[in-house]
């Protein structure tokens, strides 16, 4: 995964970031994009993400086109291939560990 601390460039278009162009994360790939690259909102059903969040075009394409065909799996935009369970390069859903709180 990308740390965002260092990426000084969108992943797709390569416009570099500064105080006015904003990094932001594609929810589906986890790479960095600027706004231009992520305009596309879309569900991603496959994380248990059921409303809308920002995607890059990459994934809103394919996920986009897997989805119709009833075939929607998480996108690697580096790859361009599915992303696995056993894929160290993805980004994967968050685990949420209940914390017990104290008395």
């Amino acid at each position: 995964a990308v740390v965002s601390t260092q990426s000084t460039g969108c992943h797709l278009c390569r416009q570099l970031f500064s105080i006015t162009k904003r990094k932001h994360h594609c929810r589906n790939c986890g790479q960095i994009f600027c706004a231009e690259c992520t305009g596309e909102r879309m569900s991603l059903p496959h994380y248990g993400i059921e409303k809308e969040v920002r995607v890059c075009s990459i994934c809103s394409n394919k996920v986009g086109a897997k989805a119709k065909a009833g075939t929607a799996v998480p996108v690697n935009t580096a790859t361009g291939g599915a992303i696995t369970a056993g894929s160290s390069s993805g980004r994967q859903p968050a685990a949420n560990p209940q914390v017990e709180k104290k008395k």
